[in-house]
This record gives C-alpha cells, sequence and structure tokens, in this order.
C-alpha cells in the first residue's frame, strides 16, 4: 500500500544525504513524478534543523529559473517537513567527475555560463546560494543544461536588510574568505565557490585541501590558490584567468555579478566554438601562428639554403685540395721512378698508395700516354684515363678535376703531370670517391632540417599561445566599449591581468568611472542612460 504524505504518494528513496532522505513521488492531481526531500526523524525534532530545511523552500520557492531547481509545495508528516519539487534524472557534477576524471573546457564554460546566470537571477532576488559545489548540481544531459539544487543553507535578504554576516556554514573547500570569517555575504561569495567548482572541474583537484578543515579554512584565507593545470589542452588561457578572477581574495577583486562573468564566459564560448573544426572564420590563434610560421619557414629556408650552399663548396674545397696534394705527393715520389723506367719500383709506389682508404682509382702513364702501374693490372699496357672534356676545376700547375660516375659509385679524379728536372715525363691519374663528402653533407642537411623544425615548431607554438592569451582578453575588451557605446557607463571589466592588456582593462575601467561621474553630476547627462542593472546583492 502506497504511504501518502497529504496528496503525494511516496516511492521508493532515490538517495540520501547528512540532513535529509529524497523519494520518488506522485502527485495525483497533477497527475506528474516529482521528488519528495524529507528531513531526517534524528533532526526534524531540532528547532534549527527544521528552520534551516524550510529555509530552502523559502528560497527556491521564489526562484522561478531554467538554472534552478523548482520547488512545488512544502508540507509536514507527523512532524517531519517535506519538500515537493521537481524530479532531476540526471548525475551530479560531482558523480560526473568521478566517472570522467575531468571535463572539457568547452563543457566547464557550458557549465559555468548556464551557473552564473542563474545565480544573477538567484542574487538580483536577494537570495545567496552559500554552497555551491559539483554535488548541489544536477547533469540533466546533452543539450538539456544542468539545475542548481539544495538551497538548504541559502540565505534571504529581505528589502532594505543588511547582511551581518551570522553562522559560519558551507563546505570547507568552497567557501569564500569572508564566509570564514563570518564577514557580511552576498552574491561573490557565490561567484568564488563557482570559480572553484570550475577549477575542479577543468583541473580534477580542488585549490585548498588540508590535512583537516582548519588547514584548509586557514590555506583559504592565506595562501593563494596553486596554479590551475588544465587536463584538457585546449583550455584556452582566458579561461584560467576567469577562474583567478573569481578566486581572488576580496570580493571587490573579483567579478561583481553573475552577468559580468556570464559575459566573458561568453567570449571564451566564441573562441571554443571558433578554433573547432567548420567554424565561421580561422580565428586569431590559428591565423596568427601561420603567418608567423610562414614567415619563419622562409626566412629558416632561404637561410638553410645559404648554410648548405656555403657548407657544400667550403668541403668540395677541401677535398679538391686534398686530392691535388695526394696527387702531388705521387708524381713527386714516382718521377725518378718512372724517368729510369723502372716500372717494378713505379707499381710498388702505387701499390702502397692504394692503401690510402680515400683513394679509389690510382693510374701513372709514361711520357707517351701508356700506363706503367695501376690500381686495376688490366688497365697496365693501355691508354689509361686520359679525358678530353671539360674538367670542373683546372690549377695553373696543370692539374685537372673531373666528375666522373662509374657504375652506381661517383668520384673525382685528378689527373696532373709528373715532372723531373722540369720537364714532363709523365701523367699520373688519381680517383677519390664522392661518397664521404655526401655522407658529410647529408649529416648537415639533416642537421640544418632539424633545426629548420625545431624553430619553425617554436615559433608556431609560441605565437599559438600567445594568441590564445590575446584573442580572448581582446574580445573583453571590444565588448566593454561596446557597453560605453551603449551608455552603459556602470559596465566594469573584472579580469585582472599584470600585463599590458591589464593596463587597457585598467585605463577603461578609469575611463568609465569618469563617464558615469561625468553623467550622474548635477548638470550632466540623464543618468538613465547609464546601466540599470541591479548591484551585487
Amino acid at each position: 500500500m502506497a504511504v501518502h504524505l497529504g496528496r503525494y504518494e511516496l516511492g521508493e528513496e532515490l538517495g540520501r544525504g547528512a540532513m535529509a532522505f529524497v523519494y520518488r513521488g506522485y502527485d495525483p492531481r497533477l497527475q506528474r513524478e516529482l521528488a519528495i526531500k524529507m528531513l531526517r526523524p534524528e533532526f526534524a525534532r531540532e528547532e534549527s534543523h527544521r528552520r534551516n530545511f524550510l529555509t530552502e523552500a523559502h528560497a527556491a520557492g521564489q526562484l522561478a529559473h531554467p538554472g534552478i531547481v523548482t520547488i512545488y509545495d512544502v508540507g509536514d508528516h507527523d512532524g517531519r517537513p517535506f519538500l515537493a519539487m521537481e524530479l532531476l534524472r540526471g548525475p551530479t557534477l560531482q558523480e560526473r567527475l568521478d566517472e570522467q576524471g575531468w571535463l572539457g573546457a568547452d563543457q566547464v564554460v557550458d557549465i559555468a555560463l548556464q551557473l552564473a546566470e542563474a545565480l544573477d537571477y538567484a542574487h538580483r532576488h536577494g537570495v545567496v546560494h552559500r554552497d555551491v559545489k559539483p554535488e548541489n548540481v544536477v547533469w540533466l544531459g546533452a543539450g538539456r543544461g544542468i539545475k542548481l539544487t539544495d538551497f538548504g543553507i541559502a540565505r534571504v535578504r529581505q528589502a532594505g536588510a543588511r547582511d551581518d554576516g551570522g553562522d559560519i556554514v558551507g563546505t570547507p573547500e568552497f567557501m569564500a574568505p569572508e564566509q570564514i570569517r563570518g564577514d557580511p555575504l552576498d552574491g561573490r561569495t557565490d561567484l568564488y565557490a563557482l570559480g572553484v567548482l570550475m577549477y575542479a572541474l577543468l583541473g580534477h583537484r580542488k585549490p585548498f585541501v588540508g590535512d583537516s578543515v582548519r588547514d584548509t579554512l586557514t590555506a583559504i584565507i592565506e595562501q593563494p590558490p596553486p596554479p590551475l593545470q588544465p587536463r584538457d589542452p585546449n583550455a584556452p588561457p582566458a579561461l584560467i584567468d576567469i577562474i583567478t578572477t573569481l578566486m581572488a581574495k576580496r570580493p571587490a577583486d573579483r567579478y561583481q555579478t553573475g552577468a559580468e562573468l556570464a559575459e566573458d564566459l561568453r567570449q571564451v564560448a566564441r573562441e571554443l566554438e571558433r578554433e573547432q573544426p567548420g567554424g565561421w572564420r580561422i580565428p586569431l590563434s590559428v591565423r596568427w601562428p601561420i603567418a608567423m610560421g610562414a614567415i619563419a619557414a622562409i626566412a629558416m629556408a632561404l637561410g638553410t639554403l645559404a648554410i648548405y650552399h656555403q657548407q657544400r663548396t667550403a668541403m668540395t674545397d677541401v677535398v679538391f685540395d686534398y686530392g691535388g696534394t695526394l696527387l702531388e705527393t705521387i708524381a713527386a715520389e714516382s718521377g725518378e721512378d718512372l724517368l729510369l723506367e723502372d716500372t717494378t719500383a713505379v707499381q710498388a709506389t702505387v701499390d702502397h698508395m692504394q692503401r690510402n682508404r680515400h683513394m679509389a682509382y690510382l693510374s701513372i702513364a709514361d711520357r707517351h700516354g701508356e700506363v706503367v702501374a695501376s690500381t686495376l693490372p688490366v688497365e697496365v699496357g693501355g691508354a689509361g684515363h686520359w679525358l678530353l672534356e671539360e674538367p670542373v676545376r683546372a690549377t695553373d700547375d696543370g692539374q685537372r678535376i673531373y666528375h666522373r660516375t662509374a657504375g652506381d659509385h661517383e668520384a673525382f679524379l685528378f689527373q696532373g703531370p709528373i715532372r723531373y728536372g722540369g720537364r714532363e715525363i709523365g701523367q699520373a691519374a688519381l680517383a677519390m670517391p664522392t661518397e664521404p663528402l655526401d655522407t658529410a653533407l647529408r649529416t648537415t642537411l639533416l642537421a640544418l632540417g632539424a633545426l629548420f623544425l625545431a624553430v619553425v615548431g617554436t615559433v608556431l607554438t609560441a605565437s599559438y599561445i600567445m594568441a590564445r592569451r590575446l584573442a580572448v582578453p581582446l574580445r573583453v575588451l571590444g565588448n566593454a566599449i561596446e557597453q560605453v557605446t551603449q551608455g552603459r557607463f556602470a559596465y566594469r571589466i573584472r579580469l585582472r591581468r599584470s600585463d599590458e592588456i591589464g593596463g587597457l582593462f585598467r585605463a577603461y575601467n578609469r575611463m568609465a568611472e569618469a563617464l558615469q561621474a561625468r553623467v550622474n553630476s548635477p548638470g550632466g547627462d540623464d543618468a538613465s542612460s547609464a546601466d540599470k542593472r541591479d548591484p551585487p546583492s
């Protein structure tokens, strides 16, 4: 038999928390399923717990936003208060994080944008959640968005009331410094927690986790957050800048409203969308690296060709000098024996020189052109390699150098006269393979190619990083200028940077402050042209 809570039928348990159970429910009057959240019996007896539980109904019940869970009804069953609320089908962000490890930058931006809009709506209606964390955000599925839940410790500010702080409540890892100190809270406290949530989703770790709750709270107040290391390599630097701004120690240094945050998140979302395949145009973060990489590639290619040409010329000259010197040495050592027609001694000289590993061929001919000694015995008695075509180089002392191809091998052939007593008595021919020279040149070319790739790759990477760091801040600045053109002089840029872009942001804020002061001063322009957005809650 079904259990009834007023007109609602109570079904199976869906989950349980520290203070309440959640059951599946059914409203026969409206014929719809819903969720029933009921306070645990041990807490239902305490007035303070009952009051805090009913705060959720008061806080969320007055909010009607697609990013906030809807409260349908509040009631009491045997002294236990319960809420009838929207039945959410989907995991919490914490469950998704536990399953996936981390979320992509585009997913984090989409979630943060929805939460920023939901929180901005709540803050403008006087509700500060005070416990924004992954466990209190339900993911409904792709294309269906998220829902912010559990307003059990929310603070509802009445019109004209002043928030003087109060009890320190919340989840330690997500609490803002002013929340820990018990200072007055406003919507910027929730934005700090949203920054911690984004940090956890993107990096799969919370920024402050100590060995004890006290250590955690002390670190939040006194230490800067550890640098965020996104698991997603496509996370733009601007997204990290946004998270850093949200987690500023002083509320005045954070985004002041969820609307401001949402505007910058939209800029990041547009940047990520442009970088996806099929984007409507090539983004700056692609065009700039391509341009810089092309310039670097052209410069490196020209430099590589020039260096390679000079290296080849220099190394070829060394080979020619070495071959010419070796040929002169052979001519000097064999001259007297050739004059005496001692062919055995001449052949011995050739055999001795054949031990030189850089020499592929050597022959010596008499003054009639007949080969008397050679490394090729079959050539002795023949005409030898006495070439008539144009040499690649000729010297004043009669040496000629040819580039010859013999089968699969190439060689430089050196020919020169053998003189004795100032009279030419024969000819010497020496061949040196080009393979060592070609190997050295290939090594040089490979080294230059590696240097080419390293330099161009470095330029591409550096340009891509610089372009990504500049693209979104430039759009943020452009959007801010657009706000001024529309007369919204109260708009401020909240991103904090320590470079020249940060200087431009500060200059814009000073300009906007001056314009706003001029508009609001007596006799100034109609103040109604200024931004009418609600101040921070």
